[in-house]
């Protein structure tokens, strides 16, 4: 063989050897990077405030992010919310629990009825509550 012929040979050998290292350098990069939480398989609903007419937020919905709803009264306007109406408030509750640093913590709880499934959950200001669809 001349000598040329098997220096390229050598070249081409070392260049795919390079190419692959790097590749595989790159994958386990990628495999090492966190990876993307999965999107949240339902309905998030927040209790924002506890003072009428009570802030609902629905972080998810594609237009309206915020609702402001009663729990008393003949209104079903001022007592549903969500995306088509989906949700009805029930109840309130104002509940205060100790805490070391304040000395009294806003617990308040609404109460939800899910129309489109009929089931029936409490709102904790400032906690997030999946509803599955």
């Amino acid at each position: 063989m001349h000598p040329l012929t098997m220096q390229s040979n050598a070249l081409r050998s070392l260049a795919v050897s390079s190419l692959l290292f790097v590749l595989a350098s790159m994958s386990l990069v990628r495999s090492q990077q966190p990876a993307t939480p999965a999107p949240v398989a339902g309905y998030r609903i927040i209790l924002r405030s506890s003072s009428e007419p009570y802030q609902v937020s629905t972080p998810d919905e594609p237009r309206r992010k915020n609702f402001f709803v009663t729990a008393s009264g003949d209104d079903e306007a001022a007592r549903t919310f969500g995306d088509l109406r989906r949700f009805r408030a029930i109840k309130f509750e104002k509940k205060t629990v100790p805490d070391s640093k304040a000395g009294a913590r806003d617990a308040s709880e609404l109460t939800v009825m899910d129309l489109k499934t009929e089931k029936i959950f409490t709102l904790v200001i400032k906690q997030e509550q999946v509803v599955k669809d």
